[in-house]
């Protein structure tokens, strides 16, 4: 009989394991910009980096009117604002804080109009002859005007950035870039050979607005190129937006896990049902 319960527990073990592992497995997301995502596509080594203790995540506009003297980061959002959340951001800035979104082809262009930011952001990749790898569309970013998130001399690899009009410039594509006319990216008769701005500010009262053309900078496949970029944003205190932003968006089975990692009631229910089968097996003897 004590044989039996051995190998019971044993393999009651190691189900327990196999258990974990699956759950560790279908918790993580192939969504693109998603800090759930392994993947080179997603954003968790950018957020595996952050010190929580000073990262707030903003799921609503109205709770920007909590914070001062902080900097709201927006990657690759997808949400389509209204005008009157557009006055939340625009209030936020305003008031003395800085926002930076970064996007190419998702709906900043609207959010910018929504706050009333005279910036735009016009669709086509951008490739140059200057890249840090084979791949045109990698092109390479340089300082031209001071700004808090990249020192003079430091270059920044982009991927598959888009273009900006507006504002002031402070990173521009090198002379030999132009906006892609083919699907392969080669440079071809009709193509513009120019420099070409991938990140502006602009002032809106007390704060200001920085935009850059490229969200794949926070993805794990750009971790090595780009981390001073990264570093230095998260040198004052920051807010995530996931309101708008693709960071936080899960799918499939993965949404189910995370809903419950982050309610403590259903986690309560699920301990407490575990343990009462717990119960139930060692009066029944089957442990």
């Amino acid at each position: 009989m004590t044989g039996i319960r051995t190998c019971t527990w044993i393999a009651g073990a190691l189900l327990l394991v196999s258990f974990l592992v699956l759950i560790l497995h279908l918790s993580a997301t192939g969504e693109e910009f998603s800090r759930y995502n392994l993947g080179w596509n997603g954003t968790s080594d950018f957020f595996a980096d952050l010190d929580h203790h000073t990262v707030t995540y903003i799921t609503v506009p109205a709770d920007l009117s909590k914070h001062t003297n902080t900097t709201l980061l927006i990657i690759a959002p997808t949400r389509t604002i209204t005008a009157m959340e557009g006055s939340r951001y625009r209030d936020f800035v305003a008031r003395g804080n800085t926002l930076l979104l970064a996007d190419d082809f998702g709906t900043g262009p609207s959010f910018l109009e929504a706050m009333g930011s005279t910036i735009r952001i016009h669709p086509g990749n951008l490739s140059s002859v200057d890249r840090a790898y084979s791949d045109s569309s990698l092109a390479t970013a340089v300082f031209v005007k001071e700004n808090p998130f990249l020192p003079a001399g430091s270059p920044l690899v982009l991927d598959h950035a888009t273009t900006l009009e507006g504002g002031t410039p402070l990173l521009t594509t090198s002379v030999f870039s132009w906006v892609n006319e083919t699907p392969n990216g080669n440079l071809t008769g009709g193509d513009v050979l120019r420099k070409y701005t991938v990140m502006t500010e602009e002032k809106i009262g007390n704060g200001t607005v920085y935009v850059l053309s490229d969200p794949s900078v926070f993805i794990n496949g750009m971790t090595g190129p780009d981390r001073q970029f990264r570093k230095n944003i998260t040198k004052t205190p920051l807010l995530i937006d996931t309101y708008t932003s693709r960071v936080a968006r899960i799918g499939g089975i993965a949404e189910l896990i995370h809903s419950v990692r982050s309610n403590l009631e259903y986690k309560f229910l699920i301990a407490a049902l575990l343990m009462a089968c717990i119960l139930a097996a060692w009066h029944r003897r089957i442990i």
